[in-house]
């Protein structure tokens, strides 16, 4: 006795029918994927911004430098003011003041005091001292790339408590220049033959 073989087709489905479920299933898979396609290219989109804005902020990177020098006469004295830009999270401006020194008979300025952002610093230099101390202030600025302005006030050689002192505003950049504030042309960096002391 042999076993009944199977019949060819299981009752109550046409060989015809399995080749259409496979195509209908390919038809439900079309929207997944271009949904997928368009999420992935909005993502793309988002991400970047717009080609017009970036060469600007790249070649504003390219030439920020984060300090400024600049060298003045003030009072009839030789003054350096510097100023440097905080590489941290604290987004200051430390600026500094230096008076003489222009060369070994240079001994500066008598009375100096910088100025900026409600900040100040001052020094009276004794008759007897060489050249007078250095001034620093920190100020405080909202953005890295932004310049800032600080008064410097200088009292020659000969000047005495009480005595006019000469003034003068310079704009300090991030990207390596000072100003004269009023007349808006650039500082030298230096003096032919000065030595530079960082």
């Amino acid at each position: 006795m042999g076993y009944p073989s199977p019949p060819a087709h299981p009752p109550n489905v046409e060989p015809d029918s399995a080749a259409p479920a496979r195509q209908r299933s390919g038809k439900r898979r079309w929207p997944i994927v271009a949904l997928a396609v368009l999420s992935g290219a909005l993502i793309i989109i988002w991400a970047n911004p717009r080609e017009e804005q970036r060469p600007e902020s790249y070649t504003k990177l390219a030439n920020y430098k984060g300090q400024a020098r600049g060298v003045v006469q003030i009072g009839g004295e030789h003054n350096t003011v510097l100023a440097n830009w905080s590489k941290d999270e604290q987004n200051t401006v430390a600026i500094s003041l230096r008076s003489g020194l222009k060369d070994l008979n240079d001994r500066g300025a008598r009375y100096a005091r910088i100025s900026a952002g409600g900040r100040t610093d001052s020094t009276v230099r004794d008759p007897n001292e060489f050249a007078p101390s250095q001034l620093l202030i920190k100020v405080p600025v909202d953005d890295r790339f932004e310049e800032v302005t600080v008064r410097v006030e200088i009292g020659g050689d000969d000047w005495t408590p009480g005595a006019d002192t000469e003034r003068r505003e310079i704009r300090l950049s991030p990207y390596g220049t000072a100003y004269d504030a009023e007349t808006g042309k650039a500082l030298p960096s230096k003096l032919k033959g000065e030595v530079v002391v960082p």
